[in-house]
């Protein structure tokens, strides 16, 4: 996926699951381990179904490797390599009982300071509400992949439709929990 971007338009992140070899033979993590922490910042994590709303203070790292093509892909055309950026936060005191937030990103984006690589943690941060909204449209919610429409044009009117009220169950959804404050007005109408 990294290497099949539309163009340079598009930009990708992801967190790391398992371990990437590099070219050159060494591991993604064993480079993540030789760089230095390089800030620190307190972030809100928002409440979720497994844990409630806290503050997690975090330590920062990041820099870029040139993660090695699979050996198992036979695709023609992808480079040996391509060159990604990676950020790593890892919360060292986290409370008792309380797992500690860590988290290894991939992403095409350039950085060049900590301020960037802050972005790409606030970036991620919204996952959890990206998995909301696409749990509200899918199996919890509309459905949507049970459609039966077969014209692309059909389905791209009644996702849209679908997206629009999606957006509107996870506003009163947060607004129940005091978690937004914009005034129901701009889910409901007075009617």
């Amino acid at each position: 996926m990294w290497a099949r971007l539309p163009d340079q338009r598009f930009d990708l992140l992801s967190r790391v699951m398992h371990d990437h070899a590099l070219i050159g033979g060494s591991k993604l993590r064993d480079v993540v381990e030789t760089v230095r922490f390089c800030d620190t910042q307190t972030i809100e994590l928002r409440e979720r179904a497994d844990r409630p709303a806290r503050q997690a203070t975090l330590c920062l790292r990041f820099g870029q490797a040139t993660i090695r093509r699979p050996q198992n892909r036979r695709e023609e055309g992808l480079p040996d390599g391509v060159r990604l950026s990676w950020v790593e936060v890892v919360e060292p005191d986290a409370p008792d009982g309380v797992e500690p937030l860590h988290w290894l990103l991939l992403t095409t984006h350039a950085l060049s300071s900590a301020t960037d690589a802050w972005q790409i943690v606030a970036w991620y941060k919204q996952r959890w509400m990206i998995e909301q909204f696409f749990r509200v449209m899918k199996t919890q919610g509309f459905k949507i992949e049970h459609s039966q429409l077969q014209l692309a044009a059909r389905l791209e009117k009644l996702v849209a439709i679908a997206a629009k009220a999606a957006a509107i169950v996870l506003q009163l959804v947060q607004a129940r929990s005091g978690g937004d404050p914009h005034p129901a007005s701009l889910a409901i109408s007075p009617h």
